[in-house]
């Protein structure tokens, strides 16, 4: 073989392999600030001999090697096989643009990257950018609390607490795919899904399982250095202090005023309440607390309360023995309720002294008792007399006087009552005007 064929073999196979030379290879090696599909992180590159590169990378755990790293031209390839990653690029000056797939034979694919050169090599930390890793506060249909995420793409883990919870629950099967995640509550049958938009988690969550009630909002906001995962992997944070639902809360009940107390936490809540100088706590039973509703019944009254909690209020409606919608409200005033027993706040009540007019006549009447038993007796002139068949539903007041046929029937606002008497049983006259004030 002639010395002239030699040399143009030669020539053709550097031909089709070419190398970066000195200056090429300068500005490949060094650091680079690395974004793939919004997760930021940090890129390393060295070189030996020309066309022998290494490198490593780490989003927010420790560094992992860039597998099969190759750089051909101005085209890099490498992969991460523990998140079964490929990454396909092309080198532009200091900047790499390109994509990567997921999953290995099959896998989706059309993920961005891009690598910004910083510096020359150096073993130093990477630039300080938004990492899905790390705490986040979280508010999830008004319930306040915190997210913590470790790991690292592929291999992320975390973890959240609400409100008065007092201790961390897992975010079960956490999966994020590209701008994508998805996690699961059990004990309390939730499902979250959400967008990830830099800095800020948005998405809804359904509540029950199959056939569930969803479109409840949660929202996440990752905070700064405060609350940090430690590189330990040790999750030490404490969540901001925000409005829980267990506390003291001031409750109105038809015009009826007391006081209602709720402790515990999600999934466990439990509570009491007291109304005017009904003098000792009743339980809130089968209290039930889903999302932003809440409800609870009274058995000593037959009354089942609904409600939708807004913030530090509650606002809904009860029944009495099935019928009616009367309103209630609670106002939460104090954190956690205190050990003991609590006194309610000193508010007017239906128990007591009232002035009376009946057409014209002018008495008093007694009330005593508290709501679902209370008894009563009047007098105009002369003694006292009782107030017969007395009831009391909702703002609705009715009693007889069976001495004189007469059969009283009200409403209650506030500190009045106002209604109609009528006189003589069946075939009846009525329509005569009667009004009570109570007394200080």
């Amino acid at each position: 073989m002639s010395k002239t064929v030699l040399m143009a073999m030669t020539i053709l196979a550097l031909l089709s392999h070419p190398v970066l030379d000195a200056r090429a290879q300068d500005t490949v090696n060094g650091v680079w600030k690395l974004v793939a599909n919004h997760h930021h992180g940090v890129m390393q590159i060295s070189s030996g001999s020309p066309g022998s590169y290494e490198g490593r990378l780490k989003f927010d755990g420790g560094w992992e090697p860039m597998v099969g790293l190759k750089i051909q031209g101005n085209s890099i390839s490498f992969s991460r096989p523990r998140v079964r990653q490929r990454y396909r690029g092309t080198i532009t000056g200091a900047t790499i643009t390109g994509t990567f797939d997921q999953g290995g034979a099959g896998a989706s694919g059309g993920y961005q990257w891009r690598a910004d050169r910083t510096s020359t090599p150096q073993s130093g930390t990477p630039p300080r950018a938004v990492e899905l890793a790390g705490t986040w506060k979280l508010v999830a249909n008004h319930h306040h609390g915190v997210m913590q995420i470790s790991g690292s793409p592929g291999s992320f883990n975390g973890r959240l607490k609400l409100d008065g919870h007092g201790h961390w629950e897992p975010m079960v099967n956490l999966q994020i795919r590209g701008n994508s995640i998805s996690f699961s509550r059990p004990r309390v049958r939730q499902l979250y899904r959400g967008t990830i938009t830099g800095a800020t988690i948005t998405g809804t969550f359904d509540q029950g399982g199959a056939g569930a009630s969803g479109g409840y909002q949660w929202r996440a906001d990752r905070t700064g250095s405060s609350g940090s995962v430690s590189t330990s992997g040790s999750l030490t944070a404490s969540p901001p202090r925000t409005l829980e639902l267990a506390g003291t809360w001031k409750l109105v009940a038809n015009n009826y005023r007391g006081v209602m107390q709720i402790s515990g936490s999600p999934g466990s809540y439990h509570g009491r309440f007291m109304f005017d100088a009904y003098g000792r706590w009743e339980q809130m039973l089968e209290l039930k607390i889903r999302g932003n509703s809440i409800s609870f019944s009274r058995a000593h009254a037959r009354q089942r309360y609904r409600g939708t909690i807004t913030g530090a209020t509650i606002t809904g409606t009860f029944d009495q023995g099935g019928s009616g919608s009367y309103q209630w409200r609670a106002d939460r005033t104090t954190g956690t309720p205190e050990s003991g027993t609590a006194s309610p706040p000193r508010t007017l009540g239906l128990a007591g002294t009232w002035k009376l007019v009946a057409n014209h006549h002018h008495g008093v009447m007694e009330i005593s008792g508290s709501p679902g038993s209370y008894q009563g007796r009047l007098k105009f002139g002369g003694g006292w007399e009782p107030m017969v068949g007395l009831k009391i539903q909702g703002n609705s007041i009715s009693f007889s006087r069976p001495r004189v046929r007469q059969r009283y029937r009200g409403t209650i606002t506030g500190t009045t009552i106002t209604g109609t008497f009528d006189q003589g049983g069946a075939g009846a006259s009525g329509g005569y005007q009667w009004r009570a004030d109570r007394q200080h």
